[in-house]
């Protein structure tokens, strides 16, 4: 179960950081470092594990932390504290993390359009991520607003929902 808690100023990734660094291009995680370079007073946490985890770290700047892979509890409780979610995938199905952000009353940050009330930004882009980031956190009250607003899309999303989604799916293509 999902909760909202006391929001920090902090920037949320979670994701697999896994296989080569194909994925973590896929997942944008080149250019969350790279927002994250332009902003060194903002805590970044990256939750996932990987093969490609090592080389991340490597290239990251010391306000990135990594938490590993995170499940129950420790996971709902760093999306709890957690202000803004970001995503910069260049590529991705629903994206689950999001909904999970969501459901948190994150603010969120990304390329990917799931319905979130928030503004969605340009792929590839570093600059545009860490302007975002710097808007929310210097409007810390709209940003908690727009986590309130995206609490309350995330309760329409349900697994019912998604099962009558695909199934009308299925019988439009066969």
């Amino acid at each position: 179960k999902f909760k909202t808690g006391k929001k920090e100023n902090v920037v949320l990734f979670v994701g697999s950081v896994s296989m080569d660094d194909s994925l973590v291009r896929l997942k944008g995680l080149k250019y969350l470092v790279d927002a994250a370079r332009m902003l060194p007073n903002i805590k970044f946490i990256i939750v996932g594990g990987g093969l490609g985890l090592e080389k991340l770290k490597k290239i990251s700047p010391k306000n990135v932390i990594f938490k590993g892979v995170l499940k129950g509890k420790a996971l709902t409780e760093v999306y709890s504290k957690s202000l803004i979610f970001c995503l910069p995938s260049l590529s991705e199905g629903f994206g689950l993390s999001i909904l999970e952000a969501m459901a948190s009353g994150c603010a969120i940050v990304s390329s990917i359009d799931i319905g979130q009330a928030d503004k969605i930004i340009e792929r590839k882009n570093s600059e545009e991520i860490a302007e975002r980031i710097v808007y929310l956190l210097d409007n810390k009250k709209f940003a908690i607003q727009i986590g309130r607003k995206n609490r309350n899309l995330a309760k329409g999303y349900n697994w019912k929902r998604f099962e009558k989604f695909f199934v009308n799916l299925f019988k439009s293509i066969s």
